[in-house]
């Protein structure tokens, strides 16, 4: 399926904002949530935290569900330096910020099976005209549901404060681990919640030293997340050279579908065999 998309001061500030990133809530999507005959899709757009200092700073979790009875496969961008339909509206005091040029890329096609979720994480700046002044106050995001097809609108708020210090680094490996937590604990809370989106950021700072390579492919078995599954796979090829690692991507890989996840498979395979080119 193709389509053209139109596209954290304080100590007690910090500790807050630390928080809101560490209970980020799964974007679980609801199956229970009543279906329309014509919805395709179930979406959910979530800013990382509720606050933050400038608008650089924003990163959003962009989340759909395939509430359909057949496999979709939506053609979007899963790498951080490719850009983005202009999807999500963002506005300040009623006035929406100057969206980017919309070009109609083309991008691999994804597989979404039913009832399966999709979560990216993206960059806000991604959605509007650089630069722009980062204005205090709360700013409102709206994903039109015609954006996708098969998809209600919805929004959701942040705030941004200039004045904030010390943000907590959602791409930091300290802002993920609990006091004293060995590889092994961080793994079984990793598990346990396994469809949680706050592991993508995770895995894409992952040190190799963090890495079990036998609890990440189970990960990418039991997660119902695709974007999960993608960034797991891919962290898989810092391990460095590594046979048995790579004897259990190449069983996972068999029966894939899902053709960005293959490609940062086939990614860490090369790394696996020693390959760093």
């Amino acid at each position: 399926m193709t389509q053209k998309f139109p596209v954290i001061g304080t100590l007690i500030l910090k500790i807050f904002f630390l928080a809101t990133i560490l209970n980020f809530a799964p974007v679980a999507l609801s199956a229970e949530t009543k279906r329309e005959p014509w919805q395709v899709w179930e979406t959910h757009i979530e800013p990382v935290a509720k606050q933050f200092p400038s608008l650089e700073s924003v990163y959003l979790i962009l989340a759909l569900r395939n509430v359909s009875q057949e496999i979709q496969e939506p053609g979007l961008p899963y790498q951080e330096d490719q850009p983005w339909f202009q999807w999500i509206e963002i506005y300040h005091q009623g006035k929406r910020l100057k969206p980017k040029v919309d070009h109609d890329f083309a991008y691999l096609l994804g597989s979404v099976r039913q009832g399966e979720q999709l979560s990216l994480l993206v960059a806000l700046e991604k959605f509007y005209e650089t630069p722009a002044k980062s204005e205090k106050g709360k700013y409102e995001l709206v994903w039109q549901g015609g954006t996708l097809g098969g998809a209600k609108t919805v929004r959701a708020e942040f705030e941004i404060d200039p004045k904030m210090k010390s943000p907590a680094d959602i791409f930091s490996l300290s802002t993920y681990l609990q006091a004293g937590e060995t590889k092994t604990e961080l793994w079984k809370r990793i598990l346990a919640s396994h469809s949680d989106p706050k592991w993508i950021t995770l895995f894409r700072i992952l040190p190799s030293d963090y890495i079990d390579p036998p609890s990440l492919i189970q990960l990418v078995r039991t997660s119902n997340d695709v974007g999960i599954r993608r960034e797991a796979l891919r962290a898989l090829g810092r391990v460095g050279k590594d046979i048995e690692v790579e004897n259990l991507l190449i069983k996972f890989l068999r029966d894939q579908k899902d053709k960005p996840l293959i490609e940062f498979a086939v990614l860490s395979l090369d790394r696996l065999r020693g390959r760093t080119d």
